[in-house]
Protein backbone atom coordinates (compact mmCIF):
# COMPACT_ATOMS: atom_id res chain seq x y z
CA UNK A 1 0.00 0.00 0.00
CA UNK A 2 1.34 3.40 -0.85
CA UNK A 3 1.92 5.80 1.31
CA UNK A 4 2.45 9.11 0.47
CA UNK A 5 2.07 12.83 1.72
CA UNK A 6 -0.97 15.20 0.91
CA UNK A 7 -2.41 18.14 0.93
CA UNK A 8 -4.09 18.63 4.99
CA UNK A 9 -6.83 19.81 3.25
CA UNK A 10 -7.88 17.59 0.58
CA UNK A 11 -10.52 15.23 0.86
CA UNK A 12 -8.41 12.21 1.08
CA UNK A 13 -6.62 14.07 4.65
CA UNK A 14 -10.07 15.06 5.71
CA UNK A 15 -11.73 11.79 5.41
CA UNK A 16 -8.98 10.05 7.07
CA UNK A 17 -8.75 12.28 9.98
CA UNK A 18 -12.38 11.98 9.94
CA UNK A 19 -12.79 8.29 10.46
CA UNK A 20 -9.43 8.66 13.33
CA UNK A 21 -11.41 11.26 15.30
CA UNK A 22 -14.73 9.02 14.82
CA UNK A 23 -12.54 5.82 16.43
CA UNK A 24 -11.23 8.30 19.26
CA UNK A 25 -15.06 8.99 20.01
CA UNK A 26 -15.57 5.48 20.49
CA UNK A 27 -12.31 3.97 22.55
CA UNK A 28 -11.80 7.57 24.62
CA UNK A 29 -14.13 6.87 27.57
CA UNK A 30 -14.60 10.54 27.67
CA UNK A 31 -15.02 11.19 23.83
CA UNK A 32 -12.59 13.09 21.32
CA UNK A 33 -13.55 16.41 20.09
CA UNK A 34 -12.51 17.26 16.63
CA UNK A 35 -11.23 20.18 18.36
CA UNK A 36 -8.50 18.66 19.02
CA UNK A 37 -7.05 17.99 15.44
CA UNK A 38 -3.93 19.71 14.57
CA UNK A 39 -5.05 22.57 12.58
CA UNK A 40 -4.15 21.84 9.02
CA UNK A 41 -1.03 25.23 8.71
CA UNK A 42 0.77 23.07 11.28
CA UNK A 43 1.35 19.90 8.54
CA UNK A 44 2.30 22.21 5.61
CA UNK A 45 6.00 21.86 5.25
CA UNK A 46 8.29 23.60 6.90
CA UNK A 47 5.88 23.51 9.99
CA UNK A 48 5.00 19.94 9.53
CA UNK A 49 3.72 16.96 6.83
CA UNK A 50 0.70 14.51 6.81
CA UNK A 51 0.63 11.37 5.45
CA UNK A 52 -2.38 9.25 4.43
CA UNK A 53 -2.11 5.66 3.22
CA UNK A 54 -3.80 4.04 0.24
CA UNK A 55 -7.16 5.34 -0.03
CA UNK A 56 -7.39 6.28 3.34
CA UNK A 57 -6.40 3.05 5.25
CA UNK A 58 -4.08 4.96 7.60
CA UNK A 59 -2.52 8.37 8.33
CA UNK A 60 0.31 9.85 10.25
CA UNK A 61 1.51 13.93 10.97
CA UNK A 62 4.17 15.26 12.56
CA UNK A 63 4.70 18.81 13.02
CA UNK A 64 7.28 21.49 14.15
CA UNK A 65 6.66 22.55 18.24
CA UNK A 66 10.64 23.91 18.55
CA UNK A 67 13.65 24.07 17.19
CA UNK A 68 14.70 20.98 15.54
CA UNK A 69 11.65 19.48 17.76
CA UNK A 70 8.77 17.63 16.17
CA UNK A 71 5.27 16.21 17.60
CA UNK A 72 3.83 13.20 15.82
CA UNK A 73 0.39 13.53 15.85
CA UNK A 74 -2.68 11.64 14.60
CA UNK A 75 -1.30 8.18 14.22
CA UNK A 76 -3.85 5.84 13.24
CA UNK A 77 -4.45 2.35 10.87
CA UNK A 78 -7.99 1.40 9.72
CA UNK A 79 -8.90 -1.51 11.87
CA UNK A 80 -9.32 -3.33 8.24
CA UNK A 81 -5.72 -2.38 8.25
CA UNK A 82 -4.26 -3.84 11.15
CA UNK A 83 -1.54 -6.23 12.04
CA UNK A 84 -0.18 -6.16 8.76
CA UNK A 85 2.95 -3.96 9.54
CA UNK A 86 0.97 -0.53 7.88
CA UNK A 87 1.26 1.10 11.44
CA UNK A 88 5.12 0.23 11.36
CA UNK A 89 5.39 1.70 8.10
CA UNK A 90 3.37 5.17 8.62
CA UNK A 91 5.55 5.66 11.32
CA UNK A 92 9.09 5.18 9.58
CA UNK A 93 7.86 6.95 7.03
CA UNK A 94 6.84 9.76 8.80
CA UNK A 95 10.27 9.70 10.92
CA UNK A 96 11.91 10.45 7.51
CA UNK A 97 9.92 13.24 7.07
CA UNK A 98 10.30 14.71 9.93
CA UNK A 99 14.41 14.60 9.26
CA UNK A 100 13.59 16.14 6.37
CA UNK A 101 12.08 18.91 8.14
CA UNK A 102 15.68 19.12 9.93
CA UNK A 103 13.57 17.83 12.94
CA UNK A 104 16.20 15.54 15.74
CA UNK A 105 13.99 15.04 18.20
CA UNK A 106 10.57 13.95 18.20
CA UNK A 107 7.72 13.55 21.21
CA UNK A 108 4.18 11.80 21.21
CA UNK A 109 1.49 11.51 23.63
CA UNK A 110 -0.70 8.57 23.64
CA UNK A 111 -4.05 7.50 25.45
CA UNK A 112 -4.25 4.88 27.91
CA UNK A 113 -6.48 2.80 26.09
CA UNK A 114 -4.36 3.07 22.90
CA UNK A 115 -2.30 -0.37 24.30
CA UNK A 116 -1.23 -1.03 20.60
CA UNK A 117 -0.33 2.06 19.74
CA UNK A 118 2.12 2.30 22.73
CA UNK A 119 3.48 -0.90 21.92
CA UNK A 120 4.17 0.15 19.05
CA UNK A 121 6.11 3.14 19.98
CA UNK A 122 8.23 1.53 22.11
CA UNK A 123 9.07 -1.32 19.88
CA UNK A 124 10.67 1.52 17.65
CA UNK A 125 12.64 3.05 20.07
CA UNK A 126 10.62 5.77 22.14
CA UNK A 127 10.78 6.25 25.29
CA UNK A 128 9.41 7.48 28.35
CA UNK A 129 9.31 11.53 29.28
CA UNK A 130 8.05 14.30 30.95
CA UNK A 131 4.80 15.83 29.90
CA UNK A 132 5.56 18.79 26.98
CA UNK A 133 2.93 20.38 25.85
CA UNK A 134 -1.16 20.35 26.94
CA UNK A 135 -2.30 17.83 24.21
CA UNK A 136 -5.90 16.52 25.71
CA UNK A 137 -6.21 13.04 26.24
CA UNK A 138 -2.66 11.98 26.90
CA UNK A 139 -1.56 9.45 29.57
CA UNK A 140 1.97 8.54 28.17
CA UNK A 141 4.53 10.95 27.17
CA UNK A 142 7.72 9.56 24.57
CA UNK A 143 10.30 10.75 23.21
CA UNK A 144 12.97 9.24 20.03
CA UNK A 145 16.00 10.87 18.82
CA UNK A 146 15.87 10.32 15.26
CA UNK A 147 19.18 11.77 14.04
CA UNK A 148 22.52 9.82 13.63
CA UNK A 149 24.53 11.35 16.62
CA UNK A 150 25.30 9.60 19.99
Amino acid sequence: MEIRAVDPESPLARRCLAAYAAELRTRFPEGFDDGDLVAARELIPPAGRLLVAGDGMGCAAVRTIGPRTGEIRHMWVHPDARGRGLGRRLLTELEQHARALTITTLHLGTHEVLTEALALYRSAGYEPTTPYGDTAHVHHWLTKRIDDTP
